[in-house]
C-alpha cells in the first residue's frame, strides 16, 4: 500500500495539483495518482479522498487539459473501476439472493432495476 502517500493531506495536495493551472503540476499529480491506483490496497483511500475522483473526471473532460494529463486521468479512473469491479466479482451471494446481483461486465443502466 501507499502508506504516507495515501494520507489525506497528500491526496488533498494531489487533488489541488490536478486542478492547477500549471501543466507540470497537473501531469505530476495525475501520474502519482495512477501509480497509487495500480496498488489494490490504495483504491479505497484514493476513491474516498475528497475531490480526487471529481478532479479526475473534471480533468478528463476539460477542454484546457493537456492531452498527456487527460490520458493519465482516464487511466486512473479506469484502473480504479477495474479494481472495484474485481473486488465486487469476488463477493458471495447472500442466502436467498439471486446471483444476477453480481457484476456481469455488461452495463444495463436503469434497466437493471426494472422488474
Amino acid at each position: 500500500t501507499g502508506g504516507k502517500l495515501v494520507a489525506p493531506p497528500v491526496l488533498a495536495m494531489l487533488s489541488r495539483g490536478l486542478l492547477s493551472g500549471k501543466s507540470e503540476e497537473r501531469f505530476s499529480a495525475a501520474a502519482t495518482l495512477l501509480n497509487l491506483a495500480n496498488d489494490p490496497g490504495n483504491v479505497v483511500p484514493v476513491a474516498n479522498a475528497p475531490d480526487v475522483l471529481a478532479g479526475l473526471i473534471h480533468v478528463a473532460q476539460a477542454a484546457d487539459t493537456p492531452p498527456g494529463v487527460r490520458v493519465l486521468a482516464y487511466d486512473v479512473i479506469a484502473t480504479i473501476g477495474q479494481w472495484l469491479q474485481g473486488i465486487a466479482g469476488t463477493c458471495s451471494v447472500p442466502a436467498g439472493a439471486t446471483s444476477d446481483l453480481l457484476p456481469s461486465g455488461v452495463s444495463s443502466g436503469w434497466l437493471r432495476w426494472d422488474p
